[in-house]
Protein backbone atom coordinates (compact mmCIF):
# COMPACT_ATOMS: atom_id res chain seq x y z
CA UNK A 1 0.00 0.00 0.00
CA UNK A 2 3.04 2.39 1.06
CA UNK A 3 4.15 1.55 -2.48
CA UNK A 4 1.20 2.51 -4.79
CA UNK A 5 0.81 5.52 -2.36
CA UNK A 6 4.52 6.67 -2.62
CA UNK A 7 3.95 5.68 -6.79
CA UNK A 8 0.55 7.74 -7.21
CA UNK A 9 2.37 11.07 -5.59
CA UNK A 10 4.76 10.22 -8.07
CA UNK A 11 2.01 10.66 -10.75
CA UNK A 12 1.01 13.95 -9.80
CA UNK A 13 4.57 15.81 -10.21
CA UNK A 14 4.62 14.13 -13.57
CA UNK A 15 1.03 15.65 -14.59
CA UNK A 16 2.08 18.84 -13.79
CA UNK A 17 5.62 18.75 -15.57
CA UNK A 18 5.91 16.27 -18.24
CA UNK A 19 1.83 14.58 -18.56
CA UNK A 20 0.69 11.42 -18.33
CA UNK A 21 3.11 9.49 -21.46
CA UNK A 22 6.32 9.18 -18.67
CA UNK A 23 4.29 7.00 -16.66
CA UNK A 24 1.23 5.13 -18.61
CA UNK A 25 3.45 2.05 -18.64
CA UNK A 26 4.56 1.80 -14.91
CA UNK A 27 0.93 2.78 -13.32
CA UNK A 28 -0.88 -0.02 -14.70
CA UNK A 29 1.17 -2.62 -13.41
CA UNK A 30 1.28 -0.80 -10.06
CA UNK A 31 -2.54 -0.54 -9.19
CA UNK A 32 -5.74 -1.63 -10.65
CA UNK A 33 -7.70 0.46 -8.59
CA UNK A 34 -10.60 2.74 -9.75
CA UNK A 35 -13.15 5.63 -9.19
CA UNK A 36 -16.50 6.87 -8.35
CA UNK A 37 -17.39 10.39 -9.88
CA UNK A 38 -21.05 12.28 -9.61
CA UNK A 39 -20.50 13.97 -13.01
CA UNK A 40 -22.96 17.22 -14.80
CA UNK A 41 -25.31 15.53 -17.31
CA UNK A 42 -23.69 18.73 -19.53
CA UNK A 43 -20.51 17.42 -19.90
CA UNK A 44 -21.09 13.64 -20.77
CA UNK A 45 -19.95 13.73 -24.19
CA UNK A 46 -16.63 14.67 -23.58
CA UNK A 47 -16.23 13.29 -19.92
CA UNK A 48 -16.73 9.75 -21.50
CA UNK A 49 -13.71 10.25 -23.68
CA UNK A 50 -11.77 11.53 -21.19
CA UNK A 51 -12.67 8.99 -19.02
CA UNK A 52 -11.32 6.28 -21.84
CA UNK A 53 -8.15 8.27 -22.13
CA UNK A 54 -7.46 8.30 -18.53
CA UNK A 55 -7.77 4.23 -18.09
CA UNK A 56 -5.98 4.09 -21.42
CA UNK A 57 -2.40 6.12 -20.07
CA UNK A 58 -3.19 4.98 -16.44
CA UNK A 59 -5.28 1.36 -16.46
CA UNK A 60 -7.40 3.41 -13.44
CA UNK A 61 -11.22 2.64 -14.44
CA UNK A 62 -13.47 5.67 -13.19
CA UNK A 63 -17.14 5.38 -12.77
CA UNK A 64 -19.43 7.82 -13.36
CA UNK A 65 -22.96 8.39 -12.49
CA UNK A 66 -24.23 11.41 -14.79
CA UNK A 67 -27.43 13.85 -13.74
CA UNK A 68 -28.68 17.54 -12.62
CA UNK A 69 -25.98 18.71 -10.17
CA UNK A 70 -28.83 19.15 -7.44
CA UNK A 71 -29.80 16.11 -7.56
CA UNK A 72 -26.16 14.44 -7.71
CA UNK A 73 -25.45 16.68 -4.95
CA UNK A 74 -28.00 14.93 -3.47
CA UNK A 75 -27.39 11.80 -4.00
CA UNK A 76 -23.26 12.65 -2.71
CA UNK A 77 -25.25 13.44 0.99
CA UNK A 78 -27.03 10.32 0.87
CA UNK A 79 -24.70 7.91 -0.07
CA UNK A 80 -21.88 9.06 1.69
CA UNK A 81 -19.68 7.91 -0.61
CA UNK A 82 -17.98 8.14 -4.10
CA UNK A 83 -14.62 9.94 -5.07
CA UNK A 84 -15.66 13.06 -7.22
CA UNK A 85 -17.88 15.47 -7.83
CA UNK A 86 -18.13 17.40 -10.83
CA UNK A 87 -21.00 20.19 -11.07
CA UNK A 88 -22.31 21.86 -14.24
CA UNK A 89 -24.64 25.11 -13.90
CA UNK A 90 -24.90 27.73 -10.84
CA UNK A 91 -21.97 27.62 -8.07
CA UNK A 92 -24.21 26.99 -5.56
CA UNK A 93 -23.97 23.44 -5.99
CA UNK A 94 -20.20 23.47 -5.26
CA UNK A 95 -21.07 26.06 -2.49
CA UNK A 96 -23.65 23.89 -1.11
CA UNK A 97 -21.57 20.99 -0.89
CA UNK A 98 -18.18 22.48 0.14
CA UNK A 99 -21.02 24.37 3.62
CA UNK A 100 -21.94 20.70 3.92
CA UNK A 101 -19.18 19.47 4.22
CA UNK A 102 -19.13 16.68 1.33
CA UNK A 103 -16.21 17.76 -0.43
CA UNK A 104 -12.40 19.37 0.57
CA UNK A 105 -12.83 23.14 -0.14
CA UNK A 106 -9.12 23.41 -0.87
CA UNK A 107 -9.55 20.70 -4.14
CA UNK A 108 -12.42 22.92 -5.94
CA UNK A 109 -10.91 23.19 -9.28
CA UNK A 110 -12.51 25.12 -12.27
CA UNK A 111 -12.19 22.66 -15.45
CA UNK A 112 -14.33 24.67 -18.34
CA UNK A 113 -17.01 26.82 -18.97
CA UNK A 114 -20.28 27.35 -20.49
CA UNK A 115 -22.13 30.33 -22.01
CA UNK A 116 -26.03 30.36 -22.09
CA UNK A 117 -27.68 31.04 -25.47
CA UNK A 118 -30.90 31.01 -27.01
CA UNK A 119 -31.77 28.15 -29.07
CA UNK A 120 -34.57 28.72 -32.19
CA UNK A 121 -35.95 25.93 -34.71
CA UNK A 122 -33.90 26.31 -38.00
CA UNK A 123 -34.61 29.07 -39.89
CA UNK A 124 -35.68 31.29 -36.70
CA UNK A 125 -39.75 31.31 -38.02
CA UNK A 126 -40.31 32.84 -34.68
CA UNK A 127 -37.55 35.62 -35.23
CA UNK A 128 -35.85 35.90 -31.71
CA UNK A 129 -32.75 37.58 -31.57
CA UNK A 130 -33.00 39.05 -28.06
CA UNK A 131 -33.44 37.41 -24.32
CA UNK A 132 -36.28 40.04 -24.47
CA UNK A 133 -38.43 38.20 -27.12
CA UNK A 134 -38.81 35.05 -24.99
CA UNK A 135 -41.32 36.87 -23.04
CA UNK A 136 -43.41 37.70 -25.89
CA UNK A 137 -46.88 36.29 -26.18
CA UNK A 138 -46.17 34.38 -29.43
CA UNK A 139 -43.01 32.66 -28.76
CA UNK A 140 -43.66 28.76 -26.54
CA UNK A 141 -40.90 28.59 -24.44
CA UNK A 142 -39.24 25.57 -22.81
CA UNK A 143 -37.11 25.70 -19.76
CA UNK A 144 -35.21 23.26 -17.34
CA UNK A 145 -36.26 23.01 -13.87
CA UNK A 146 -35.51 26.56 -12.32
CA UNK A 147 -34.21 24.58 -9.14
CA UNK A 148 -31.18 23.11 -10.46
CA UNK A 149 -28.46 23.42 -12.70
CA UNK A 150 -28.94 25.38 -16.06
CA UNK A 151 -32.61 26.09 -15.30
CA UNK A 152 -31.66 28.01 -11.45
CA UNK A 153 -28.96 29.60 -13.81
CA UNK A 154 -31.14 30.76 -16.27
CA UNK A 155 -33.89 32.08 -14.09
CA UNK A 156 -31.27 33.96 -12.14
CA UNK A 157 -30.45 35.67 -15.45
CA UNK A 158 -33.73 36.23 -16.00
CA UNK A 159 -34.61 37.53 -12.87
CA UNK A 160 -31.98 39.87 -13.39
CA UNK A 161 -33.06 41.67 -16.73
CA UNK A 162 -36.59 41.59 -15.25
CA UNK A 163 -37.72 38.82 -17.30
CA UNK A 164 -39.15 35.87 -15.18
CA UNK A 165 -41.90 37.41 -13.45
CA UNK A 166 -43.05 37.62 -17.41
CA UNK A 167 -42.25 33.92 -18.18
CA UNK A 168 -42.29 32.28 -14.73
CA UNK A 169 -45.92 29.75 -15.13
CA UNK A 170 -46.37 29.73 -19.20
CA UNK A 171 -43.31 27.12 -20.11
CA UNK A 172 -42.99 24.23 -20.75
CA UNK A 173 -40.75 22.10 -17.90
CA UNK A 174 -38.47 19.50 -18.70
CA UNK A 175 -35.26 18.15 -16.63
CA UNK A 176 -32.23 18.67 -18.62
CA UNK A 177 -30.37 21.41 -21.17
CA UNK A 178 -30.51 18.42 -23.53
CA UNK A 179 -34.18 17.92 -23.67
CA UNK A 180 -35.43 21.46 -23.71
CA UNK A 181 -32.95 21.58 -26.82
CA UNK A 182 -34.41 18.81 -28.15
CA UNK A 183 -38.04 20.19 -27.64
CA UNK A 184 -36.81 22.65 -30.33
CA UNK A 185 -35.33 20.82 -32.46
CA UNK A 186 -38.90 18.08 -32.65
CA UNK A 187 -40.88 21.90 -32.77
CA UNK A 188 -43.07 21.21 -30.10
CA UNK A 189 -41.54 24.68 -28.61
CA UNK A 190 -39.86 28.10 -30.11
CA UNK A 191 -37.11 28.27 -28.09
CA UNK A 192 -34.93 27.45 -24.97
CA UNK A 193 -31.91 29.32 -23.24
CA UNK A 194 -29.31 26.69 -22.72
CA UNK A 195 -25.69 25.89 -22.42
CA UNK A 196 -23.78 26.81 -26.05
CA UNK A 197 -22.04 23.36 -25.88
CA UNK A 198 -25.55 21.75 -27.61
CA UNK A 199 -25.56 23.78 -30.41
CA UNK A 200 -22.45 22.03 -31.63
CA UNK A 201 -24.45 18.73 -31.38
CA UNK A 202 -26.98 19.65 -33.44
CA UNK A 203 -25.96 22.42 -36.18
CA UNK A 204 -27.85 20.59 -38.77
CA UNK A 205 -30.96 20.64 -36.70
CA UNK A 206 -31.33 23.97 -34.47
CA UNK A 207 -29.47 27.52 -34.54
CA UNK A 208 -28.87 29.61 -31.83
CA UNK A 209 -29.00 33.55 -30.77
CA UNK A 210 -25.87 34.75 -28.85
CA UNK A 211 -27.28 36.91 -25.76
CA UNK A 212 -26.46 40.52 -24.95
CA UNK A 213 -23.26 39.88 -22.92
CA UNK A 214 -24.01 42.84 -20.76
CA UNK A 215 -26.96 40.32 -19.73
CA UNK A 216 -24.88 37.01 -19.10
CA UNK A 217 -22.31 35.36 -17.12
CA UNK A 218 -20.53 32.12 -17.73
CA UNK A 219 -21.06 28.94 -15.89
CA UNK A 220 -17.94 26.97 -14.84
CA UNK A 221 -17.16 23.23 -14.70
CA UNK A 222 -16.26 22.90 -11.16
CA UNK A 223 -14.56 19.50 -10.24
CA UNK A 224 -13.98 18.78 -6.06
CA UNK A 225 -12.78 15.97 -4.08
CA UNK A 226 -15.28 14.38 -1.74
CA UNK A 227 -14.35 14.21 2.12
CA UNK A 228 -15.69 10.33 1.46
CA UNK A 229 -13.11 9.47 -1.22
CA UNK A 230 -11.33 6.45 -0.11
CA UNK A 231 -7.93 6.79 -2.35
CA UNK A 232 -7.22 10.79 -1.84
CA UNK A 233 -4.06 10.29 -3.73
CA UNK A 234 -5.38 8.58 -7.23
CA UNK A 235 -8.46 11.45 -6.71
CA UNK A 236 -5.58 13.93 -6.75
CA UNK A 237 -4.31 12.31 -9.66
CA UNK A 238 -7.36 12.14 -11.23
CA UNK A 239 -8.32 16.02 -10.94
CA UNK A 240 -4.81 16.83 -12.28
CA UNK A 241 -6.09 15.01 -14.94
CA UNK A 242 -9.27 17.10 -15.59
CA UNK A 243 -7.01 20.06 -16.37
CA UNK A 244 -4.66 18.28 -18.37
CA UNK A 245 -3.59 19.28 -22.41
CA UNK A 246 -4.88 16.02 -23.05
CA UNK A 247 -8.56 17.14 -21.49
CA UNK A 248 -8.42 20.37 -22.54
CA UNK A 249 -8.52 19.74 -26.08
CA UNK A 250 -11.12 16.48 -25.47
CA UNK A 251 -13.23 19.48 -23.85
CA UNK A 252 -12.23 21.80 -26.82
CA UNK A 253 -13.80 19.30 -29.72
CA UNK A 254 -17.27 19.44 -28.03
CA UNK A 255 -17.18 23.25 -27.81
CA UNK A 256 -16.12 23.40 -23.96
CA UNK A 257 -14.50 26.60 -23.48
CA UNK A 258 -10.81 26.45 -20.98
CA UNK A 259 -8.79 29.34 -21.88
CA UNK A 260 -9.59 33.20 -22.82
CA UNK A 261 -8.53 32.71 -26.43
CA UNK A 262 -11.20 29.59 -27.03
CA UNK A 263 -13.68 31.81 -25.98
CA UNK A 264 -12.71 34.95 -28.21
CA UNK A 265 -12.61 32.21 -30.68
CA UNK A 266 -16.03 30.59 -30.27
CA UNK A 267 -17.83 33.49 -29.16
CA UNK A 268 -18.99 37.18 -30.41
CA UNK A 269 -17.99 38.36 -26.78
CA UNK A 270 -14.45 40.48 -26.65
CA UNK A 271 -11.45 39.42 -24.99
CA UNK A 272 -11.96 41.38 -22.06
CA UNK A 273 -15.12 40.34 -21.47
CA UNK A 274 -13.82 36.60 -21.22
CA UNK A 275 -11.17 37.74 -19.10
CA UNK A 276 -13.61 39.23 -16.74
CA UNK A 277 -15.68 36.24 -16.60
CA UNK A 278 -12.73 33.81 -16.29
CA UNK A 279 -10.90 36.10 -13.01
CA UNK A 280 -13.90 36.38 -11.42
Amino acid sequence: MKKITVFLLLIVIFLAGFGLGFVAQHIKAETQKSLFVYWGAATRAPALEIIDAFKNATGVRVEATFGGSGPLLSALELSRSGDLFLGVGTSSEMQMAVKKNLVDASSVSRIAYLVPVVFVQKGNPKNITALEDLARSDVKLCLTDPTYGVGLFVKEILERNGLWDKIKGRFVEVRSGEEAVANVILGSVDATVSWHVFYYQNKEKVELVWIDPSQIEVSTVPAAITVYTKDKVLSDVFLSFLSSTTSKEILAKYGYITTVEQGVKLTPYSETWWRQQIER
